[in-house]
């Protein structure tokens, strides 16, 4: 049996979000980002919109506070159905940078506050 290994640490958050699919003309649905990395987020998926594996998804967090936003895109890598959301994983296509990370911890911190 082959170990499947992660580059980067997954830390685990607790960030509303929405979410896009490549192919659906910007129709966003929101998610709840429950884990994250440099390369990587474990998502929440409140759909019931069927969801392929490989497809490609943009992610968006609103920073609270300000009109500006930090997105991401990556590939689905798994998922499993829940009872009415569906929660699976994505490999970013780019990596995080340091500010982009240091935004979304600030976001995370408001979303906690309010």
């Amino acid at each position: 049996m082959m170990q499947y290994t992660r580059q980067y640490k997954r830390y685990p958050t607790q960030m509303e979000a929405h979410f896009s699919l490549a192919d659906s003309n910007g129709n966003r649905q929101a998610c709840t980002i429950v884990n994250i990395s440099r390369k990587g987020m474990g998502i929440i998926f409140h759909t019931d919109t069927e969801i392929d594996l490989g497809a490609t998804i943009r992610v968006e967090v609103s920073i609270k506070g300000t009109s500006k936003s930090v997105s991401a895109s990556g590939t689905l890598k798994w998922f499993d159905k829940m009872d009415i959301d569906i929660i699976g994983g994505i490999e970013l296509i780019n990596e995080l940078s340091d500010v982009q990370l240091a935004k979304l911890d600030s976001a995370k911190v408001s979303l906690c506050k309010s």
